[in-house]
């Protein structure tokens, strides 16, 4: 028990260590094709997006809830 929470408790951390550097490298080339300008605009619609999401997703598990047994 005690191991298998060590393996998995490593196995995340790699995981997140390589979402972070590739996170990392598509910042850095995105930055250097698109320029400061459209760089700028990137992220002013990635993050505009990312707000929206927030109340988007307020009721779509109650909806899945729902709906998707119906379905079947």
């Amino acid at each position: 028990m005690g191991l298998e929470l060590v393996r998995n408790g490593i196995g995340s951390l790699i995981l997140k260590f390589t979402f972070v550097l590739l996170s990392f490298g598509l910042t850095v080339t995105l930055a250097r094709l698109l320029g400061v300008d459209g760089y700028g605009v990137y992220a002013y619609v990635f993050a505009l997006v990312s707000l929206l999401a927030i109340p988007a997703e307020f009721g779509l598990p109650n909806l899945m809830d729902s709906q998707v047994p119906v379905g079947l």
